[in-house]
């Protein structure tokens, strides 16, 4: 019934509110390792975090 449509829109919201906790981890990140160096430690955390 409405309960399709109700769980499609929650995903969306569930995926919204993942990707801007992903975009302030990710300038928390950069705001730590500015090295070019420590890249990989970014792409580390981020593969957890995706």
């Amino acid at each position: 019934m409405r309960s399709s449509t109700q769980s499609s829109q929650n995903r969306g919201i569930c995926i919204s509110q993942c990707y801007w906790r992903y975009n302030d981890i990710m300038k928390t990140l950069r705001s730590h390792f500015k090295n070019e160096g420590n890249v990989t430690a970014i792409l580390k955390v981020s593969k957890v975090v995706v």
